[in-house]
């Protein structure tokens, strides 16, 4: 290989690991953007086989589930020029585990154990299976950070829970278990045993009885008599870390008395003597609490559900269609609705009902909050933190949905409840309660809600964060720039995870963009957008805001080609998580709509614009927001087709809205009065467009820059004014900057030729 190679536009510094089939290299970002080390992961020339192809491509499609900050993340991938498939990895500079653990000692090897476990449960619930769990695949920091890595021979949804192997595979015999060895069928148990293994060699020789019995019941001959989730693993090494009895121990002797039964059945004393065992040991069972048996019951059936969704993607039993996760949610929450134990299908509802949510299909999500929220009611003792909390989820669902009525009703009734719960809860309802108001457009009272969900103080850094963006994006719709760049810094500052940063980008970038800054707003959302992707292959309203923020900025860098393309993708994630007509939608339609302006399309912009405000005056409501903002857009673009009375008439009606909001918003009281302006330029009323211009700078200049793009428009207004009433000397000195400006830039479009117009007639462009 030819020294220093490039991989798309990274370059390999040095090689890091090497196995039969690939090389994984540290790397660096040379392409100018910004700097990056990673970790490169290339297939071996002569090793490009179909075979090892598919299951690199597999890798990489089971990384793009996963987000954990115990686990490796990808981070792009591609072809080198010889055709070889790449993976570009974080890179994770560390020890391998056992090294790491050396000089540890055994509480510190068992809290980076129970770590280990929560990442394979956080793969687990995403439905994948590690298969080649072992130390020298886990890394650990300097500061003690896990990270899990190589899925190389992962699988996902494997037939029943359980695929049949039709060959051992790559893996690791002295880590695998024994259903692996004989090519049988894998659940997440066989993951469960690799553990097991781990946790042997991270306590090796330990005397304690209680963490033998974990380690002898995580690696079992039989998967089902192993624990039955990772978690469950790893609460049990809690168990002994804090001194408490441990689930492995109830059944460790009746275990090995039925195992020596099995072999040794026969000579009769000793048969007679081991059967005394096997009952003692059974008596011993009989006596423990009735909460093990019936934690026993449910993690069984929770087994037995996981099965039941792994089978679903079976390519034997679905003909080999691909199973969406939006399908499989759908098929879990009909299985989790069949369960008999109301606890266990409490608790699996629960995760559909937020898994529906996060995935942006509201209309399914309220459904199933609303179906707990009535078993909870039902329950002999309600629990009204639960009861809180779903109530919060469903105002906010409700109100994304466009149905006011019962999003606040719900909202009302969750902030009163929440006044008798945990202050967890209480702050997240108080979060809920905030989301639900912005999307109502009540910024005063948005904000008040976000300000007292950021009082708690027993939450982690997860909800912190989370708090943190609400607060900021409350604060943005309200005009306070300073307060929610602040806001949403924090939230940068407490993302632990890919989703939680990407969250937070995307509303920083929303916010470079209406301060102007739009290099830096631009820059921010394609970073967003990036791992979006990653994190949704299948699509997602988040994922459609941010394609649609990045449009608006190319927009207006009057990229306008580029942003209906990327303007089309976006709706078309718009109407696969929410339908065909939302206010989500629309927002984005009107968008659409300026774009074709730019493009110098005016009669497909007027048409999409008119469309836009009646489809938001059926789904969100006149009078709010987004209705006044899609007024707005269809009133300026009226206005350039050179249609100024029914701009100035549709331009009116949305300032009286706005003039109605509580608090008024500035930056848009603002700028409607600019249109206005140049409407009434239009027809005539010099007068009345300079008082508007003039009430505009008032207006403007305190929320954004000198040089933001919405001062621009009004300087040509106001200049254009001036010029017209005999003030061309000082209608000169306003425009000059700005023409200077268009003209460095070579700007184009309707406000250029506007500026150069009034130019003239100031006397300021030849």
């Amino acid at each position: 290989m030819e020294e220093n190679p490039l991989i798309g536009p990274f370059q390999l510094i040095e090689e890091v690991g090497r196995g039969g089939m690939g090389t994984v290299w540290r790397a660096a970002r040379v392409d100018g953007g910004f700097a990056q080390t990673v970790a490169i992961k290339l297939i071996n020339r002569g090793m490009d086989t179909n075979e090892v192809i598919r299951r690199f491509t597999q890798e990489r499609q089971i990384l793009s589930l996963l987000n954990h900050p115990n686990i490796a993340r990808l981070l792009d991938g591609g072809s080198a020029e010889d055709g070889r498939p790449y993976l570009v990895m974080e890179y994770i500079a560390g020890q391998p585990l056992l090294a790491y653990c050396k000089e540890k000692g055994l509480r510190e090897r068992l809290e980076l154990f129970r770590t280990i476990c929560g990442a394979v449960q956080h793969a687990h619930s995403h439905l994948v299976i590690h298969r080649d769990l072992k130390p020298s695949n886990v890394m650990v920091r300097e500061t003690g950070e896990v990270k899990l890595l190589d899925f190389g021979i992962a699988k996902v949804l494997e037939a029943g829970g359980n695929a049949t192997m039709t060959r051992v595979g790559p893996l690791t015999p002295a880590y695998a278990s024994p259903e692996q060895h004989e090519g049988k069928a894998l659940t997440t148990a066989s993951d469960v045993y690799s553990l097991g293994l781990m946790l042997g060699e991270l306590a090796p020789g330990q005397r304690a009885a209680d963490l033998q019995a974990i380690v002898e019941k995580a690696t079992r001959t039989e998967p089902e008599r192993r624990y039955a989730t990772a978690e469950q693993l790893a609460e049990d090494v809690n168990r002994y870390m804090r001194g408490q009895p441990v689930e492995a121990r109830a059944g460790a002797f009746s275990y090995k008395a039925a195992k020596l039964l099995s072999r040794y059945a026969v000579p009769a004393l000793g048969g007679l003597g081991l059967l005394a065992a096997a009952l003692g040991g059974l008596a011993y069972v009989a006596v423990q609490k009735r909460s093990i048996e019936l934690e026993r019951d449910r993690a069984e059936e929770v087994s037995g559900f996981l099965r039941e969704l792994f089978g679903a993607a079976d390519p034997e039993r679905n003909q080999g269609n691909r199973v969406t996760t939006r399908q499989l949610l759908d098929l879990g929450a009909a299985r989790a609705r069949s369960l008999g134990n109301d606890s266990t299908r409490q608790a699996l509802l629960e995760t559909m009902a937020e898994a529906y949510f996060n995935l942006g299909l509201y209309e399914k999500a309220t459904g199933a909050y609303r179906e707990l929220l009535a078993l909870e009611e039902r329950s002999a003792k309600p629990s009204q933190e639960r009861l809180a909390r779903g109530l919060s989820m469903v105002a906010e669902a409700e109100e994304y949905l466009g149905r006011h009525k019962e999003a606040e009703t719900a909202g009302t009734a969750a902030v009163a409840l929440a006044m008798g719960v945990d202050e967890r809860t209480r702050a997240l309802v108080w979060m809920h309660r905030c989301n639900q108001l912005r999307q109502a457009s009540r910024a005063a009272e948005a904000v008040a809600a976000c300000q007292e969900a950021a009082k708690g103080t027993a939450m982690g850094a997860g909800d912190r964060g989370a708090v943190a963006v609400s607060l900021g994006s409350a604060l943005l719709d309200a005009s306070k720039y300073g307060e929610a760049e602040a806001a949403y810094q924090e939230a940068l500052r407490l993302a632990k995870s890919p989703s939680a940063r990407a969250q937070a980008l995307s509303s920083l970038g929303r916010l470079y963009f209406r301060q102007g800054r739009f290099p830096d707003a631009e820059k921010t959302f394609v970073e967003a957008i990036a791992v979006k992707r990653r994190l949704y292959p299948d699509g997602h309203l988040d994922l459609a805001q941010s394609l649609n923020n990045l449009a608006n900025v190319q927009t207006t860098l009057h990229r306008g080609e580029e942003a209906i393309a990327t303007f089309l993708e976006a709706h078309g994630q718009y109407r696969k998580s929410l339908g065909e007509e939302s206010s989500e939608l629309a927002s984005s339609l009107s968008n659409l709509a300026i774009a074709y302006s730019v493009n110098g399309q005016l009669d497909a912009a007027a048409k999409i614009a008119a469309e836009v405000v009646g489809m938001q005056a059926r789904t969100i409501g006149e009078g709010k927001m987004p209705h006044i903002s899609a007024q707005m857009k269809y009133g300026a673009i009226l206005l350039e087709q050179g249609k100024a009375r029914e701009g100035v008439s549709i331009l009116e009606a949305a300032l009286g809205a706005l003039e109605r909001l509580e608090p008024a918003p500035k930056l848009q009281l603002g700028y409607t009065r600019v249109l206005l302006a140049q409407g009434m330029l239009d027809l005539g009323r010099r007068e009345r467009a300079e008082i508007l211009a003039r009430e505009a700078q008032g207006l403007l200049r305190p929320v954004v820059r000198a040089d933001h793009w919405m001062i621009q428009q009004n300087d040509i207004v106001l200049g254009g004014a001036l010029a017209r009433g005999g003030s061309a000397g000082e209608g000169r000195k306003i425009l000059a900057p700005v023409l200077a400006s268009f003209e460095a830039k070579k700007a184009k479009g309707w406000w250029a030729e506007l500026a150069r117009r009034y130019g003239r007639e100031a006397g300021a462009y030849p």
